[in-house]
């Protein structure tokens, strides 16, 4: 009897099994049919927005037809397109009045809303999904007080909202809302497939762009380009492929393949000649950089009529492009313009050459005096024409530029050759020097005459004029190498300090080349992902132990080899790519730190990211970091951010007070480089310090008294401020003794290890009396 009950039980027990073992494949079979049936449906979905985004139409009718298919599709009430757009001086999300409602819905009051607001970046839903460029999801509007318009949509009858991106590339381009009439969890999928739709529905929007953009330069009477921030040119205009066909019998080529920088370097832009283009190569890439706010640069060409063989001048103006990275240049035949004054020298003297005779004149003065050390160029540039500008208008800018014109000649004498090279700059010819010509002296009662106050129609101003000079003529120079080496001069000088001088050397030019390579090496990182980070702990000199570490910038060049940073640093904190890069540095890092930190003993772990003071000041910075910390799950206490104290003593208010906001949140700021000669102790009482950077200078001169008195006093600044203590350039053991004697709280350098890639492990330092054990994962 009990074999016979063991016998049932056994057997209750296995179909107990086989039965669980069925259910379990019928649920996966359910559900594989089930994800089968999402994934038709979600390429139905998507097939019907390609379809949309490819029918003929405006965007307005595009945009409508779309919202219609995706609130019927998922069984959303209400969707609104909004679209960036100028408003006034700067971009806005704008509402684009495109709706889909339910008609049993009153919307009216939620209507008129929306129509009266336009939204910055990080403002409200759409400015969220603006700043973020990914979807954003309120799942109860009730819960978001402060949300602008949640109140009128609640009081419409909605509870739950999101919003889309339409993207063109990476840059938002637009932005779709949904309303729904119940608070609802978000929908990871569906929010997955409506980004895939907003980037097709984005393509819309940049093809009407493409056509009001090639509309406008093709309505531009001069020839026209459209080049990005790299100078990949974007589009050209009708008259630029006009004066293409007179001067060549060979067919355009397809010019959107084409590197507008390149073109000129090889002498191939269209009427654009080398030498001059080298010159706008440089202008130019000062304008993508940021550096200037136009340029505007002047050269002589061949006419490309057949047989003409008469040459013309030209001005190219380049503008950078509002609110995305890029520039159109124009180039002016300065032949064609009906009002006569444009084709002088523009100061509104008589005195003043003009262009053709300036070139003439410097080609004849070189013809007859190759290697003559009596000849000098001087370029001269007003510095503060751009501010006057802004200020005042073009009316008063002009006014400016002739009264600078007529005292330059004033001053340099009639028997010199001045005219007016750009928009803002002018050139000066002199011959027959004496042998011990002093630049300096010359350009003193010059300067001091220029920046005399100039009076406008409604105030006085002082100008602010650089220049640059090259003094004797070499062998085989010509007018436009005298010219090019003068410009890069004024240029270096300026860069210096404005209303300065420099004079012509060799390294200007090398200068200006690291400067297009590094920006070059830049835009290729950030096309090939090709920026890394490497990581170097940071010592507690007392504990014994890794307290933290600091990511470290790097790049491979095309052939896998790691960039000195001294390549590329420079050219990253002055260009237009730092905000992009220093975010991917702040999100790689903090995801290192987010594994690093669940290891045993790594809670206190800080991870320190460099910052430069041009990410700071506009509250975009402090955001990142927010959305940062959230995203990988670190602390706001395991994070520094490092800042030079060069750049900390630069900096205006507004960046002081987004690192104090940083420093309230719990994100520790660091004065790095402290003691590299721009030391002013009052930013260390106003800045929110934590902790003080002492140049690797002063460890080094740790092995005399002195050095080491000083370095001590170093580490009692930071503590007088609160601040806590870590001193570079650790190298060897005698280093680490003489800064533990010197009560320096940190310790980072070579002794305890070399930046490295992140491994799966922290990397780890221990301290055993002198001797050291590092391990890395």
């Amino acid at each position: 009897m009990a074999a016979l009950t063991d016998e049932n039980k056994f057997l209750n027990r296995r179909l107990d099994r086989e039965r669980r073992i069925r259910r379990e494949a019928e649920e996966i079979a359910e559900q594989g049919l089930h994800d089968l049936y999402q994934k038709k449906r979600e390429l139905e979905f998507l097939s019907q927005i390609a379809t949309l985004a490819n029918q003929a139409g405006s965007v307005r009718e595009v945009l409508a037809s779309a919202l219609e298919y995706i609130c019927q599709f998922f069984q959303w009430p209400v969707a609104h397109a909004y679209i960036v757009a100028a408003d006034g001086t700067a971009l806005r999300m704008r509402p684009g009045n495109i709706w889909y409602a339910d008609p049993s819905l009153d919307l009216s009051a939620l209507r008129t809303a929306t129509a009266e607001y336009a939204f910055s970046k990080g403002e409200g839903l759409v400015g969220q999904v603006w700043e973020s460029g990914r979807p954003v999801w309120l799942n109860d509007l009730s819960h978001r007080p402060t949300c602008p318009r949640c109140d009128i949509a609640l009081r419409s009858g909605m509870r739950a909202a999101f919003a889309v991106p339409l993207l063109i590339g990476t840059q938002v381009a637009a932005a779709l809302e949904f309303f729904g009439t119940t608070p609802l969890p978000m929908d990871p999928n569906l929010l997955d497939v409506l980004a895939r739709a907003g980037t097709q529905l984005g393509r819309v929007i940049e093809r009407d762009q493409r056509a009001v953009v090639q509309g406008m330069l093709d309505s531009m009477p001069s020839q026209c380009v459209l080049i990005d921030g790299s100078g990949a040119i974007i589009a050209t205009n009708r008259e630029w492929d006009r004066q293409w066909e007179l001067a060549r019998t060979d067919q355009a080529p397809d010019w959107r393949s084409m590197n507008y920088l390149e073109l000129c370097r090889s002498g191939a832009a269209s009427t654009m000649p080398n030498p001059f283009a080298v010159t706008a190569v440089d202008a130019v890439e000062e304008l993508l950089a940021g550096h200037e706010e136009s340029i505007v640069v002047e050269y002589r060409a061949g006419d490309p009529t057949p047989g003409s063989g008469k040459p013309r001048t030209f001005r190219l103006v380049a503008l950078p492009l509002r609110g995305a990275q890029g520039a159109v240049l124009t180039h002016v035949d300065l032949a064609k313009l009906d009002d006569p004054s444009e084709r002088d020298s523009g100061s509104g003297t008589g005195d003043v050459s003009t262009r053709d005779e300036l070139i003439d004149r410097i080609g004849a003065t070189l013809n007859g005096r190759a290697g003559d050390s009596g000849v000098a160029l001087i370029v001269v540039g007003i510095d503060s024409f751009s501010d006057v500008v802004d200020a005042f208008g073009h009316a008063e800018g002009d006014r400016l530029v002739k009264t600078i014109g007529r005292r330059l000649v004033e001053h340099v004498g009639l028997d010199s050759l001045t005219a007016r090279l750009g928009g803002a700059e002018f050139v000066v010819l002199m011959t027959g020097l004496p042998g011990q010509w002093d630049v300096a002296e010359f350009l003193k009662p010059i300067r001091r005459a220029l920046t005399q106050p100039i009076q406008l129609e409604l105030t006085a101003v002082h100008a602010s004029v650089s220049f640059g000079v090259v003094r004797g003529s070499a062998p085989d120079a010509d007018a436009s190498d005298m010219l090019r080496e003068a410009d890069s001069a004024m240029r270096a000088a300026r860069r210096q300090r404005r209303g300065g001088w420099a004079e012509s050397k060799p390294t200007h030019r090398a200068e200006a080349q690291a400067r297009v390579d590094a920006e070059r090496l830049l835009v290729q990182a950030l096309d090939n992902d090709s920026f890394e980070l490497a990581y170097q702990p940071i010592v507690d000199l007392e504990a014994g132990r890794t307290a933290g570490a600091e990511a470290l910038l790097r790049i491979r060049d095309t052939n896998g080899e790691l960039v000195p940073p001294v390549a590329f640093l420079s050219a990253l904190d002055t260009g237009p790519y730092i905000e992009q890069v220093g975010e991917w540095v702040l999100n790689t890092a903090l995801e290192v730190q987010a594994r690093w930190q669940t290891q045993p003993g790594m809670e206190r772990h800080r991870m320190s990211i460099n910052v430069s003071a041009r990410q700071l000041g506009e509250g975009r910075f402090r955001a990142a970091v927010q959305r940062a910390l959230a995203r990988h799950g670190v602390p706001p206490h395991n994070l520094t951010v490092e800042i030079l104290e060069e750049a900390i003593v630069r900096a205006g208010d507004s960046a002081e007070s987004e690192l104090r906001e940083l420093a309230e949140m719990g994100v520790g700021v660091a004065i790095d480089d402290f003691g590299t000669g721009y030391s002013a102790m009052s930013y260390l009482l106003y800045f929110p310090v934590t902790s003080v950077k002492i140049d690797r200078s002063f460890m080094l001169a740790s092995n005399t008294p002195r050095g080491l008195r000083l370095l001590r006093a170093a580490g009692e600044v930071a503590r007088a401020v609160g601040a806590s203590s870590v001193v570079e350039g650790v190298e060897t053991t005698i280093h680490q003794i003489a800064a533990q004697t010197a009560a320096i709280e940190y310790g980072q350098g070579y002794l305890f290890g070399r930046p490295i890639p992140a491994g799966a492990q922290p990397i780890t330092v221990r301290l055993d009396g002198l001797s050291l054990g590092v391990s890395e994962g």
